[in-house]
Parts: structure tokens; C-alpha cells; sequence
């Protein structure tokens, strides 16, 4: 009985990274781990990542496919260039994600990723691939490479979805790690000489996002039917998350509020806009209300604080206020409570204090029990 020939194998090259070019302009030669394919006659080889698990596992699902193609008879997925796909994608996009996720989307596509995948049909894009693409921007920080690998996989995974591949090749690749920015720290008292810097028609807009948390884009959509001033209710309906979340004002939010409530007077309705005039027609915070923003900061001895950033102040607020994580997290609207946890080490110590007389009490009740028990 003939002996059946092996589809392909892994192999290792350890020597440095040769200087010369392929026709694409890339490198041409990756230290790591390698695949090598039969195919009639000849062979192909693949770059095929950094470790031996990944390789074989690339030509596992290489074989896999293959089988499944000479079954079929055909190849399954729907023979699309990733340019293609591309319009289709932020044509979706547009649909269902807010302004600036869309807008964040575009950028990133037709800046970055069409210039290099656009000819590329779909299922030819592999994980090899998109590391050899993310290794190629050497000027790139590791945010804007991260960024890159996220928009490759929410397109990928919006492509399964639809039928045109069956694998994700951005799944298995590292993140970079990220340098932390400084958050804002500014104290609570100095907090109230920014509000009292700003412009009056500016004050209601900060203060919704001082003590809301809420998002600058989350607040200019805000209409006067999420307004409850019984309640003392802030109903955020079109959030980043795409999930609606209620926030409690406090009582100096609320009282500036019901004020502006009465200055409207009974001729608007429920469904207008909280701030018609600060919005732009791109449905963004309007050049003349930054520039007014930035100017009240820079007064209040703040240069360079950022509207954003009042958001994160309402985090260090909680935070320091005594609340723990999960509430902040509920309060921010993060979908991952990862993303809160970079305000932990913005605690005063409280926290640790609070744990400190649990423990102190526990241990005060065990030595209570002991002595009674030996009396």
C-alpha cells in the first residue's frame, strides 16, 4: 500500500532577518517558526508565527480547509478583496455604531489598512499576515498598533458573521503594552474654581459630565425627555455601549437643571435637544464653545485639561469618595470592568484602610472567642 504524502510540516529558521525586500517592499525573510505546503509538484512556504503552537496550528487549519475544498468541490467563502469588503463594512458601520466609533473606523481603514490589504482577497489574509503588517509600522506606538489589531478583527468577525471566512486572523495575535497617560488630578476644591470659570451656558454641559461621568458625545445627544427632575434622574439612552444606563444628579447638578428647565419655558417639547446650540452639524461640541472651554480652564490655573477629562475626575471622585469598581464601572458605562481598573491606583488609601479595620475586626473577634473559650 502507497504511503500517503504528508500535506506539509513546521520548521524553525533562527538566523537574523535578511535586509533585502520583497516586491511588496516588506522584509523578506522573519526569524520564527515556518510552514511548508506540497502542492503538485512543488512547495509553498509561509512565514507562519513565533512560537511552534501557532505554526502548527496555522497548518492544521491550512490542511483542514484543503479537505474540506476537495469535498466541496469549490471553495466556500465568497471571493472578495479586503477593499471590497471594506465598503461594505463601514456602509454597516455607519448603521449601528455612534458618529465617533464610525468616524474612528474610517480613519483607520482608509488610512492604514487598505493601503496594504486592499488587493488581498479575504480568506488569503492570514495571522502571519496581519503580524508582518502591525511589525511594519517600526514608528508606530503601541496604542495605535493595538487600535489597528482591533479594527482588523471587527472586520474579520463581521465578515464570519456574513459568511465570506471561517477564521478571524487577528485572533492569536499579541497586544502591544501601552504607556498609561497621567490622569488629571485636580482637588475637589480647585474642581469648583473650573466650574466657576466657565461661561454660563457652558457651566450645565460641564457639570452634566463632572457629576455624571457621562461622555461628551453621551451628553450633547441628551434630550429633555431623559431629563427627570423628579427623580433627579439622568436616562443616557444612545451610550457608547449601546446600553442605556440612569445616573442620579446631585443636588448642585439638579438645581442647575430645573433652572435651565425654566429659562426653556413651556414652548419646546420633550423630544429637543438638551444643548441645540453647542451642536454642530456633525452632531459634535461646536469650534467657538471649545475654544471657550479651553480658555476658562487656562484661567482657572488648568491648562490643558481636556472635557474628557472631567470624566475621569468623576472617577477619581468615586474612587476616593469610598465607592468600589463595579458601581464605577456601572456609573462610566465600561462594558469591561478592566477598563475601570486603571482608576484603582488613583484611591487615597481609603480603600485600604476600610480593609485594614475589617481585618483588625475580624482578628479582635477571633481573640474574644479564644479568651472565652480557655476561661
Amino acid at each position: 500500500m502507497a504511503r500517503r504524502r504528508q500535506f506539509g510540516y513546521v520548521f524553525r529558521k533562527r538566523r537574523p532577518p535578511s535586509k533585502s525586500k520583497d516586491k511588496e517592499g516588506n522584509d523578506a525573510y522573519y526569524p520564527g517558526w515556518y510552514i511548508r505546503i506540497r502542492q503538485g509538484e512543488g512547495e509553498i512556504q509561509r512565514y507562519a508565527g513565533g512560537d511552534k503552537a501557532t505554526a502548527s496550528e496555522f497548518l492544521r487549519r491550512l490542511q483542514t480547509e484543503a479537505e474540506q475544498m476537495q469535498l466541496l468541490g469549490k471553495a466556500p467563502e465568497n471571493h472578495r478583496t479586503f477593499g471590497q469588503f471594506a465598503v461594505e463594512y463601514l456602509a454597516w458601520s455607519q448603521r449601528v455604531h455612534t458618529k465617533d466609533t464610525h468616524d474612528r473606523a474610517r480613519s483607520l481603514i482608509q488610512g492604514a489598512l487598505v493601503a496594504r490589504f486592499g488587493e488581498s482577497l479575504l480568506q488569503a489574509i492570514t495571522q502571519p499576515a496581519v503580524e508582518r503588517f502591525l511589525m511594519s509600522g517600526a514608528t508606530w506606538k503601541a496604542g495605535t498598533r493595538n487600535r489597528c489589531l482591533s479594527m482588523i478583527s471587527s472586520i474579520f468577525k463581521r465578515a464570519m458573521e456574513l459568511g465570506h471566512v471561517r477564521a478571524n486572523p487577528a485572533v492569536g495575535v499579541r497586544r502591544g503594552k501601552e504607556d498609561r497617560t497621567p490622569l488629571p488630578l485636580v482637588p475637589a476644591d480647585d474642581q469648583q474654581k473650573v466650574l466657576d470659570a466657565l461661561p454660563p451656558h457652558l457651566l450645565p454641559l460641564a457639570l452634566l459630565a463632572l457629576d455624571t461621568g457621562a461622555r461628551q458625545g453621551e451628553l450633547l445627544r441628551l434630550r429633555w425627555a431623559d431629563i427627570d427632575l423628579a427623580a433627579k434622574l439622568v436616562l443616557v439612552r444612545k451610550a457608547k455601549s449601546h446600553r442605556p444606563r440612569g445616573l442620579r444628579m446631585p443636588q448642585r447638578l439638579h438645581a442647575v437643571l430645573a433652572a435651565r428647565a425654566k429659562e426653556r419655558g413651556a414652548g419646546a417639547g420633550p423630544s429637543d435637544l438638551l444643548f441645540p446650540d453647542l451642536i454642530g452639524t456633525d452632531g459634535r461640541l461646536k469650534s467657538w464653545p471649545h475654544r471657550q472651554y479651553k480658555a476658562a480652564v487656562e484661567n482657572a490655573g488648568f491648562p490643558g485639561l481636556r472635557f474628557h477629562d472631567l470624566r475621569h475626575l468623576t472617577a477619581i471622585n468615586l474612587i476616593r469618595g469610598g465607592l468600589d469598581l463595579p458601581a464605577i464601572q456601572a456609573t462610566l458605562g465600561h462594558t469591561s470592568l478592566q477598563s475601570t481598573y486603571r482608576y484603582a491606583e488613583y484611591s487615597d488609601g481609603s480603600a485600604a484602610e476600610r480593609a485594614a479595620d475589617v481585618l483588625d475586626r475580624m482578628q479582635a473577634k477571633l481573640a474574644s472567642k479564644s479568651k472565652a473559650s480557655q476561661a
